[in-house]
Formats: C-alpha cells, sequence, structure tokens
C-alpha cells in the first residue's frame, strides 16, 4: 500500500507543466502546501529558490501538534535563508552530488560550486543540518544539466523507511 506519490519542482522545471503531468498520472505536487499523508504523518513542499517564492513557513502552517513533518524543498540553501522549526526532516536535491568533483569533494575550479550552492561541500551530498538543526538528506539525483558528466558523483535513488517508535 501506498501513501502516496509528492514532489516539488526544481531549478530546471515548468512547475505549470510539471504539476499538470504530476496531477495527469496521480502524484501530488506541493508548493509552499503541505497535505496530512496520514495520522501523524504532514508531508510539506516548497517552490523552487531559484525560479519563485520558497515559504516553509506556509508550506507547514496546517500541520498538527505532534505531527511528523517531512519538508521537500529541491535547493536546500532554503534551509539557511528561513527557519525550519516546524520541520522533522527536509529532503533536497539539486546539487547533484556536486557533479563533477575530486574523489567526492567539490572541485570549484573545475565546476560552478558557489552557483550550485552558497554553502559548499556542507550542502553536497548525504547528511546536513538546517540553519536551525533539523536533519536533511541531499539526494544526488539521477538528472543531468545538459553535456556536463558526472565526475565521481554518481546518480542515486534513496529509499528511506519512516518508522514510529512505541512511546
Amino acid at each position: 500500500t501506498t501513501d502516496g506519490i509528492y514532489g516539488v519542482e526544481g531549478n530546471h522545471d515548468n512547475h505549470v507543466e510539471l504539476f499538470a503531468v504530476m496531477e495527469k498520472y496521480g502524484m501530488v505536487p506541493l508548493s509552499n502546501n503541505g497535505v496530512c499523508v496520514r495520522d501523524g504523518l504532514f508531508v510539506a513542499g516548497v517552490e523552487d529558490l531559484w525560479n519563485r517564492e520558497p515559504d516553509v513557513a506556509k508550506a507547514t502552517r496546517a500541520a498538527d501538534d505532534g505531527d511528523f513533518v517531512l519538508l521537500l524543498s529541491h535547493n536546500p540553501d532554503v534551509t539557511m535563508k528561513q527557519n525550519t522549526d516546524n520541520a522533522d526532516l527536509i529532503l533536497s536535491g539539486h546539487t547533484h552530488g556536486g557533479y563533477v568533483t575530486l574523489f567526492g569533494l567539490f572541485a570549484p575550479a573545475l565546476v560552478w560550486s558557489n552557483d550550485i550552492t552558497e554553502y559548499g561541500d556542507d550542502f553536497m551530498s548525504g547528511w546536513a543540518k538546517s540553519r536551525d538543526g533539523t536533519d536533511i538528506y541531499i539526494s544526488n539525483g539521477t538528472g543531468y544539466f545538459e553535456a556536463t558528466p558526472r565526475v565521481f558523483a554518481r546518480p542515486q535513488v534513496i529509499l528511506l523507511a519512516l518508522r514510529t517508535t512505541a512511546n
């Protein structure tokens, strides 16, 4: 059984076209809003930082006290610019694992790392923290940009299992 498929736009997406296709195939686009997926689980998503106006507070506003709030933000830099206290876990992408790296470390001479993220290696890939200390997971994703090859930044699909614990 599934609780649905939810998503947000990225910086290379036309959100109007993307959201229409998502809805056609039964997916739920999130654009500075969220939904209660099941009792105790709220999924929220924000608009893209580069193209529109992400608003974490607005996206998480409808969550009930005590809900686990999963926030989707394509660009992890949002989490350093806005309060994320209302989120319990943030999922991001955008940086493609650095795209071109030297053995997994950003290679500023080879790639526009400051144009990808203002926070360098902190938001390249894997676990990080928001300005407020909320856990973030940044995926390399599967996409590519024009003809730029991935070097030491393999594409990835991440599977996370959320489980409740007995009180």
